[in-house]
């Protein structure tokens, strides 16, 4: 997004006015780190590897990354900044694809506020911890 559309973009809005702290993070760039908040879950299509082995190479990436992340029945959840989850899941499909996976569909949902980072840092140490195998 160019400075000028998001210059723009808060009257586009039917009138409704973003708080100055948006404001302002629109305008700094796609630099300024953004706290989140992601479940991705991922699908491995056309391929006879296991799910299971798909998962525990996402374990190995985050783990390498090193972001707080939680393993559950229904995906991953992922907490920290925004582009680095996103380099994350791709690091994921590129992963899954070098396995011989053909096709990879993932789900994602991301969470953003950008006025409570803390809040992300809060519950990511308020994620369950892992099963013990």
């Amino acid at each position: 997004m160019s400075h000028a559309t998001a210059n723009v973009l808060p009257e586009k809005l039917s009138g409704a006015a973003l708080p100055e702290q948006a404001e302002q993070r629109m305008r700094t760039g796609p630099e300024t780190p953004l706290p989140c908040i992601a479940d991705f879950a991922i699908y491995p299509i056309g391929t006879t590897i296991p799910f299971s082995q798909v998962i525990d190479k996402v374990d190995v990436i985050l783990k390498q990354l090193g972001l707080k992340y939680n393993i559950h029945e229904q995906g991953t959840t992922i907490y920290g900044e925004m582009m680095a989850i996103m380099h994350a899941i791709k690091c994921c499909h590129n992963a899954a694809h070098a396995m011989g996976c053909p096709r990879i569909v993932s789900n994602i949902r991301v969470g953003t506020d950008s006025d409570k980072y803390k809040a992300v840092e809060e519950a990511a140490a308020g994620a369950p911890a892992l099963p013990s195998d």
